[in-house]
């Protein structure tokens, strides 16, 4: 997000809509204006009606405020965003984010197609671990936030929720001399390293170039800085936001957030109960001038202008709020780098009634103040004509931001929007300033070298007309070249058919488990393949034609004059000399690959069948009585000495046809 040297932050409460314009000038923040309107929303309105209130209020102060600036920072309500703080291992920026990336997925109770997520993450002293602030919102209600924002004619640089708002608030406003100077540092270095890059220092030779530092990150005896743990709650109309976390060092240190609904309302609810009034409106009257909360010692005598039903009324909200924030402070003080605060500092529109500070600290136990004004030491200025800083805080908080001067910095602003943001105009206008200087001086430049190529022209023309005849020659050459690949490439697919049948023996090789042995394979030329085996293993067959169906899924079918799926012919041999011999299982494979291509353009001529049964020579082969109809038998070459009877040594047949 670009710097400004002034932003408003918005504020679009329930009750009120608060708007302050700030300005930065070298170390100190100057609060121009401030102003706030009601925007009289009541209970019974629908959620498009109150919407409607919000902005036609935030239009009405900014026309009565005189707002200059145009530029502005909302706030989403922290109770729809879902905030985690957990610990990592320190790595590179590109493996943190896919890290940050998979615990969200385990963490974030929706769908992240439908999130938009933010994280920022900070080192931690004497560890090597980095803590990450998770905070995720879903896509639907920045999207509804967003037609509200549209609405007040402003444009939004950025989305924060409301409880880092009020945390950087008080963070910035607790920094002292020293403190806010690093901070202001930090913001200009940012600037000037955005405007234009630093080119790095040249090293001597043979040396690498050395970048030069930022000053926030030379190395320098730190000061120690006492850190108070404080706790801020800002209570508003439809909720309260509670922010627990380390000040004083310009960093900062968020230690927990949450946001309660309930507010002011629930107040205003229970003055109409106690006091039976109709009106919403008549019953908040009531509430902000006649109304203190009972303190322990509290005496009505002599009190006439309070009202002792509706002082109670609020009196038990204020209970509710004050035990739901006991409730969060025991849980952080549970949590590993949890502890005890030092004092809770209240802020709000709520919390201006008579005695509240009091009563929180007589029933919390802890110190507990107001803020109404900025302290002195703190690097801003504000219009003391707005009035108490009270009700302001968050607003003020969210123009920090737009200052570059927050600790914590989530914004929830769509892609589409952030992209409007951060297009460069100031530098898209100098580049078409400085296109529309060089298409001038081009075009008084044309001018000259227009006459010039005129004079070429006809100079070009000559040697066009010579180079007509070479035109020619070259397209029928290439002509020519066109035909001679065509018949090259018919020829090539007709000798790729000579290698078929080696290509289909070496895939039967592949495929061939390595306990069978294959005496004998016969092919033809119209594609019909015989194979035929032995081995100790029964299924080895099997095996062999699931290879070869896998090698051919489209091209294996059965041979002439077989039945469906009939590819495997067995049959069994007994044992011949010892009894401890194993069995040894003979078969058959017969198919026929539908790819191969007859060139002879003729009928195959039928081949005998082998049969099965008895050997002429007396070895008990394969090669005799035939399974099935009658077929002649074969005579086959006698067998080589250490082969089994009726069969020959390894696979030493050949392609037949």
């Amino acid at each position: 997000m670009p710097q400004l040297k002034q932003c408003l932050g918005v504020d679009l409460g329930v009750n009120s809509v608060k708007i302050v314009e700030l300005s930065i000038d070298k170390n100190s923040v100057t609060v121009l204006r401030a102003a706030s309107a009601p925007t009289n929303v009541s209970p019974a309105m629908s959620p498009d009606e109150t919407r409607q209130a919000i902005v036609a209020a935030a239009r009405d102060v900014l026309k009565k405020g005189r707002f200059s600036a145009r530029k502005a920072i909302f706030s989403i309500s922290g109770q729809k965003v879902f905030i985690r703080r957990f610990r990592l291992p320190a790595t590179s920026d590109e493996r943190l984010a896919r890290i940050i990336q998979y615990e969200a997925r385990q963490q974030i109770p929706f769908p992240l197609d439908k999130t938009i997520l933010q994280y920022q993450h900070r080192s931690l002293p004497d560890s090597a671990e980095v803590e990450v602030l998770l905070v995720a919102v879903r896509t639907d209600e920045v999207r509804d936030f967003m037609t509200m924002v549209n609405r007040t004619g402003l444009t939004p640089i950025a989305i924060s929720v409301s409880s880092f708002a009020l945390y950087n608030a008080h963070h910035f406003l607790s920094l002292d001399g020293k403190s806010s100077e690093q901070i202001f540092e930090a913001a200009s270095h940012k600037k000037k390293a955005s405007a234009k890059p630093k080119k790095p220092k040249k090293g001597k030779k043979d040396e690498p170039a050395s970048e030069e530092v930022a000053p926030e990150e030379e190395s320098a005896p730190e000061e120690f800085v006492y850190e108070e743990v404080k706790g801020f709650v800002n209570i508003g109309a439809a909720a309260y936001d509670l922010a627990i976390g380390r000040v004083g060092k310009p960093a900062g240190n968020l230690m927990f957030v949450r946001t309660v609904p309930t507010g002011g309302d629930d107040m205003t609810k229970a003055v109409m109960r106690a006091t039976s009034i109709e009106s919403f409106h008549d019953a908040d009257r009531i509430k902000t001038s006649s109304t203190q909360l009972l303190s322990f010692n509290f005496d009505f005598e002599g009190e006439s202008q309070v009202n002792q039903e509706a002082s109670s009324a609020v009196t038990e909200v204020a209970d509710r709020i004050i035990g739901d924030i006991r409730r969060s402070l025991d849980f952080f003080i549970t949590q590993p780098d949890g502890m005890a605060i030092d004092t809770l500092v209240l802020t709000g529109g709520q919390v201006q009634l008579p005695g509240f500070d009091s009563y929180f600290e007589e029933k919390l136990t802890i110190p507990v103040s107001v803020v109404k004004d900025i302290p002195e030491t703190a690097p801003i200025k504000w219009q003391q004509s707005a009035g108490p800083v009270t009700p302001y805080m968050i607003a003020l908080g969210l123009g920090l931001q737009g200052l570059e001067l927050s600790s914590i910095r989530v914004d929830f602003l769509p892609e589409e929007r952030k992209i409007i943001r951060d297009f460069p105009y100031r530098v898209t206008a100098v580049m078409v300033l400085l296109l529309l200087v060089t298409i001038v001086i081009a075009t008084m430049a044309g001018k000259d070298y227009t006459a010039k190529y005129l004079g070429k022209e006809d100079e070009i023309k000559r040697v066009m007309e010579q180079q007509s005849g070479r035109v020619t020659q070259f397209t029928e050459a290439q002509a020519l070249q066109s035909e001679v690949a065509t018949d090259y490439e018919k020829l090539a697919k007709s000798f790729g058919q000579r290698t078929y049948w080696l290509d289909v023996l070496q895939k039967i090789a592949e495929v061939k488990p390595p306990e069978l042995l294959i005496e004998d394979i016969q092919m033809d030329h119209s594609g019909q393949v015989r194979v035929v085996g032995s081995s100790e293993i029964q299924v080895s067959a099997t095996d062999l034609l699931d290879g070869l169906k896998k090698a051919y899924p489209d091209d294996l079918d059965v041979a002439l004059g077989r039945q469906p799926n009939e590819f495997i012919d067995y049959v069994t041999e007994k044992p011949r000399t010892a009894a401890g011999q194993k069995t040894t299982y003979q078969f058959q494979i017969t198919f026929r690959l539908k790819s191969k291509i007859n060139h002879l353009g003729i009928l195959p001529t039928p081949t005998p069948a082998p049969t099965f049964g008895a050997n002429p020579a007396g070895g008990g082969g394969i090669w005799g009585e035939g399974i099935g109809p009658a077929a002649p038998q074969v005579r086959r070459p006698a067998t080589q000495p250490g082969a089994a009877p009726g069969s020959r040594r390894g696979a030493r047949g050949g392609p037949r046809g």
